[in-house]
């Protein structure tokens, strides 16, 4: 297996604590958002209230920052409110829910 194919594995067993390389996906992550966010500063596109697009990966540097992805949102709650039923999961799954965190 490649170092990249490595790396895809443990970004999808691990989320942002996996490796690749010598590298958490964590930190990776972080720098991807930074260097997105200061794109699209730069673009200077604002709405009517003058706010640039950046207010859009919010969500994503939510969890960026707080070393998680949405998968642990979806976990938690698969495991807590949701009692380990799957009806749920099909039905946050199915309109895009479980993306939001928790």
């Amino acid at each position: 297996m490649t170092e990249c194919q490595e790396g895809l594995v443990e970004a999808a067993r691990l989320g942002p604590e996996g490796r690749l390389g010598r590298h958490h996906i964590g930190d990776f992550a972080r720098e991807i958002t930074m260097i997105a966010s200061e794109g699209l500063r730069r673009q200077a596109d604002l709405d009517d209230s003058g706010r640039d697009e950046v207010a859009y990966l919010d969500p994503l540097r939510e969890l960026v920052e707080a070393g998680r992805c949405p998968a642990d949102g979806t976990i938690e709650r698969f495991t807590g409110t949701w009692g380990q039923k799957v009806e749920p999961l099909v039905v946050a799954a199915t309109i895009g829910e479980s993306t939001r965190i928790p």
